[in-house]
């Protein structure tokens, strides 16, 4: 499956016009070479939308003082599709900043504060890999109740790491740079 996934490290203000004026993400699309930000490439691929299926199969097995901590980052940064109720409701300060509805091909926007304070959020990664070790995710493909046939989840820690990882890496590329950062995917 053909997913591309970029982070963009932006200037919020410019970002913002060129979102309103574009009057979408048009302006990421039909870029030429903008100043105002700088475009990472992030894992992508299947993996990248089993992400948060991994998490939510995870999560159950996570005792409270891990899961909100994790729930506080993952919600923000994974792909969910299917709105799990661990996700943050507004992830798109983009959208809102500019006045428009949201985009479909925006995962996440975050203005510099908000990419600071997910930044800011501890993630339990040792505790949560060794969750994951003592309660393996099945390796079958299923339908979890509420969502369409067909759908896949992420088998191993492995791939659900280095794609969290990533996000949050991008995270704090933004943050580093006092910059926002724009979550785009193209399928």
């Amino acid at each position: 499956m053909g997913i591309d996934v970029f982070a963009l490290v932006a200037d919020w203000a410019p970002t913002v016009a060129a979102y309103r004026e574009a009057g979408g993400s048009g302006f990421y699309w039909d870029y030429d070479d903008q100043p105002y930000f700088t475009e990472h490439r992030l894992p992508g691929g299947k993996a990248f939308l089993e992400a948060g299926q991994y998490y939510d199969l995870l999560r159950p097995h996570l005792p409270e003082r891990l899961r909100q901590p994790a729930d506080a980052v993952f919600g923000q940064v994974l792909p969910c599709a299917v709105g799990y109720d661990w996700t943050a409701e507004d992830r798109d300060d983009l959208a809102a900043d500019a006045g428009l509805d949201g985009s479909g091909d925006i995962i996440y926007a975050f203005r510099p504060d908000t990419a600071a304070a997910v930044a800011r959020s501890p993630v339990p990664w040792e505790e949560l890999a060794a969750a994951a070790e003592e309660h393996p995710v099945p390796g079958e493909r299923l339908a979890p109740a509420g969502t369409r046939a067909g759908m896949w989840q992420v088998v191993d820690w492995d791939s659900f790491h280095w794609h969290a990882s990533a996000h949050l890496a991008s995270v704090t590329d933004a943050v580093q740079a006092g910059r926002g950062l724009v979550t785009m995917v193209s399928i």
